[in-house]
């Protein structure tokens, strides 16, 4: 996501790993796009693919957020266990706090409308 504002964490919380990556851009009106990948008590780990499955612990998971209007917002995530889409771990690097990898994913908002997020990528610094 370009033109847009990137947060990175990778922590390690109450015994367990949690990753976060949120790309946000804000569209005309002041109205907000984002695209999320997250794990949930669970490390990430150099050259390992995860798939993508409902959000909860022990699952990485995606999701889609848009505004469409200042009062009205849509929520789209990968809602099932089944492999709904991947995250990669190309590198990390624990010394400097870097990671890079690609994703996709299909998320569905509560209407049951589906997006697909093709072709994700980042090489960003995280914080812990």
């Amino acid at each position: 996501m370009s033109g847009g504002s990137l947060q990175c964490n990778y922590q390690f919380f109450n015994n367990s790993y949690y990753f976060v990556l949120i790309g946000r851009k804000q569209t005309i009106g002041n109205l907000l796009t984002s695209v999320g990948i997250y794990t949930d008590s669970l490390g990430i780990i150099e050259g390992n693919k995860l798939s993508l499955k409902l959000r909860g612990k022990g699952n990485p998971s995606g999701d889609y957020f848009k505004s469409i209007s200042a009062y009205q917002n849509e929520l789209y995530n990968t809602n099932n266990n089944l492999n709904t889409g991947e995250l990669w771990i190309k590198k990390l690097d624990t010394i400097n706090q870097i990671v890079s990898g690609i994703f996709w994913f299909d998320a569905v908002n509560a209407n049951g409308q589906e997006v697909q997020i093709r072709e994700g990528r980042f090489d960003v610094r995280y914080t812990r």
